[in-house]
């Protein structure tokens, strides 16, 4: 599976813009990138590459229903959130370019890294 994202065209860095705090059931906290037609478009070259290897895709990361974002904590509890948002705030807005990618499996946990970013 590896395999298959790295034999993607390399797309180069990627410019993200950070100016939000989301959060998902559970307590995940997360911050949320403007993205582009083209960062989605990438997204689904590498779901197509991956699920053409014939292995299971989550459900989170199938294109129209994956949510970019940059996770900060898994599990926040609600009574915490006030604090989070007011740190998070203190630092937004937040401009990152993206420079090394990675396939992880959720499974296990294990991180593959990848030579160029797809």
């Amino acid at each position: 599976m590896t395999k298959a994202v790295e034999e993607l065209p390399d797309g180069g860095p990627v410019s993200l813009y950070f100016d939000a705090l989301g959060t998902f059931r559970r307590g995940r906290a997360w911050l949320v990138p403007a993205v582009n037609a083209a960062a989605l478009q990438r997204q689904e070259q590498v779901v197509s590459a991956i699920t053409a290897t014939g292995a299971d895709l989550h459900r989170h990361y199938v294109p129209g229903r994956w949510v970019p974002h940059c996770t900060l904590a898994p599990r926040v509890p609600l009574s915490a959130l006030p604090t989070l948002t007011a740190a998070v705030y203190d630092v937004l807005p937040l401009q990152a370019e993206v420079t090394r990618a990675a396939r992880i499996d959720s499974s296990t946990g294990h991180l593959h890294a990848l030579e160029r970013i797809p």
